[in-house]
């Protein structure tokens, strides 16, 4: 079954035997993931801010998680493409891989899968404009310290969006060469039981912070 088909349904949640160790280039990164933690309290989400999106500080990153991990432990990098070419997207995704390391990444940046939650994204879209367009969304000005607020039903939305941005394949390097476009969406699939992996009904949501509702996580 397709991963589109999968969207058509709630989210489901499963019991992984691994630990999700996602190194973000950013705040906003890994503040999100630490948010979806607490969506789907089963995952067990570890979260790395590697404070800077250029490939050496990245791979510095991988390399110190990867010394970290146990054997189950699956290390995943989300990261911006900015201005690298799809050449050195391309070399830095075959790097990864032969590390057993997944690569997602946003063109131009993260903010263009936060966006998806709340509208589809142009391609003509900056950093700028994307920054602007989720302040207008939010109601209040985008700041990627505090990130935005999630739910079961604002994250669908965004997979959705981001599926029909993509073909089917949907790399690194497609996405680096379509501005408005990202996969970080397969890693959220992957966290939120959505890849056809053991699929069970969805948990409630624990652990939120003062002031949240029991759907949603800020």
């Amino acid at each position: 079954m397709s991963q589109r088909a999968h969207l058509g349904g709630r989210m489901g949640h499963r019991r992984p035997a691994d630990v999700y160790v996602i190194i973000g280039e950013g705040a906003s990164e890994t503040l999100y993931f630490d948010m979806m933690s607490r969506i789907f309290p089963g995952v067990s989400v570890q979260t790395c801010d590697a404070k800077g999106g250029d490939l050496r500080s990245m791979k510095q990153a991988v390399s110190r998680e990867a010394s970290r991990s146990g054997k189950n432990d699956r290390i995943a990098v989300v990261m911006d493409v900015d201005e690298k070419t799809p050449v050195q997207i391309g070399e830095f995704d075959r790097w990864c891989q032969d590390r057993g390391v997944d690569l997602y990444v946003s063109n131009p940046s993260f903010e263009v899968y936060l966006l998806m939650h709340y509208r589809s994204v142009h391609s003509s879209l900056t950093q700028k404009d994307l920054e602007e367009a989720l302040s207008v969304s939010t109601g209040r000005r985008y700041d990627k310290g505090r990130g935005i607020r999630i739910s079961e039903e604002t994250v669908m939305e965004a997979l959705r969006r981001a599926e029909d941005s993509l073909p089917d394949s949907g790399t690194a390097v497609d996405v680096a060469m379509r501005p408005g476009t990202t996969t970080v969406h397969k890693l959220v699939m992957k966290i939120a039981g959505l890849t056809g992996e053991r699929p069970g009904p969805l948990q409630p949501v624990t652990m939120l912070p003062s002031g949240a509702t029991a759907k949603a996580v800020t």
